[in-house]
């Protein structure tokens, strides 16, 4: 049996999935990124496809920004996966930062290179900046790698900038031209820590990420289930009411392959980090209803917030 699990993220050292990893692993008692081996992909498919086939034991992937919304092929992977538990869960404060060389301004600048879901987040400082061009990137850390490696030694590399972490401008050296161009400066991305049962079962670590060993955390729950477009079938499910927890937030992505059907994620947070029973969700009668839950191995996942 391994010593070392291996934990897949999209994105390179110091992008925002790995910031989140490390302040999650500091938070549990006895463990450290030490513990694990990252393991880094340029692209969701690749992590899915090494999850699938066991090359990792664990994901942390993001599935929500609280500017740019749900990142739905991430939560239509997870929906397709049979015995999986969340560990835990990630709400990490995103601070956007402009990053190039040290004699770059920002009027200086004409491209910018960063991942879509980032550019997402920076509208408001690209309508002011027109005469900027921006191109896709794998991730973030990833296109300050890229400046770095590609364009140091360029006369015109003051034309250059990518948006990422502080910490990744830090990793490369290269200088923060302007700090928090985020349009929503309360800006959170919300992550899964996710493992399968088989993995849980195999390896007494991972029991570590329980919400008594976390500090500062809650107690949440995920329920998550497909329906015909229609809007009595959500009505119908809040009818069934678990006791001692709140509705939190209910979410919709549309659910390929069908007419216009619907994948819902409806997010509980426990009261008094209050126990739970799921029974009476499996007696509901929905037309094409098929639930699935997301919880740690024994009930509610914890889920911690990093300003």
């Amino acid at each position: 049996m391994k010593n070392i699990l291996n934990v897949g993220i999209q994105g390179k050292e110091q992008s925002f999935s790995y910031i989140g990893l490390l302040k999650l692993l500091e938070q549990v008692d006895k463990l450290s990124i030490n513990n694990f081996n990252v393991l880094y992909f340029d692209n969701f498919d690749s992590l899915f496809y090494a999850f699938t086939n066991n090359n990792v034991e664990l994901m942390f992937l993001p599935i929500e920004n609280s500017t740019f919304g749900v990142i739905s092929d991430n939560i239509k992977y997870l929906f397709t996966c049979d015995q999986i538990y969340i560990l835990s869960e990630v709400n990490l404060r995103i601070d956007l930062c402009l990053i190039s060389f040290d004699e770059a301004t920002v009027d200086s600048i004409r491209f910018l290179y960063s991942h879509p879901v980032a550019l997402g987040q920076i509208k408001n400082f690209l309508n002011l900046h027109k005469n900027i061009q921006v191109f896709s990137a794998d991730d973030t850390a990833g296109a300050v790698m890229m400046l770095a490696k590609n364009l140091f030694d360029k006369p015109d590399r003051n034309l250059y900038a990518a948006v990422a972490s502080r910490q990744a401008a830090i990793q490369y050296n290269l200088q923060i031209i302007k700090e928090s161009i985020q349009d929503n400066k309360q800006n959170y991305t919300r992550f899964f820590l996710v493992t399968k049962k088989n993995t849980f079962d195999s390896y007494s670590i991972l029991s570590k990420f329980h919400a008594v060993d976390i500090i500062n955390s809650q107690k949440k729950l995920s329920l998550l289930f497909t329906s015909d477009n229609d809007s009595k079938n959500v009505a119908k499910f809040l009818k069934y009411q678990i006791s001692k927890y709140e509705v939190l937030q209910i979410l919709s992505i549309p659910n390929i392959n069908t007419n216009f059907g619907k994948i819902y994620m409806f997010d509980y947070l426990a009261i008094n980090n209050s126990s739970f029973s799921l029974d009476i969700f499996y007696q509901i009668q929905i037309d094409n209803f098929n639930l699935k839950i997301f919880q740690a191995p024994d009930g509610p996942y914890p889920s911690i917030t990093f300003d």
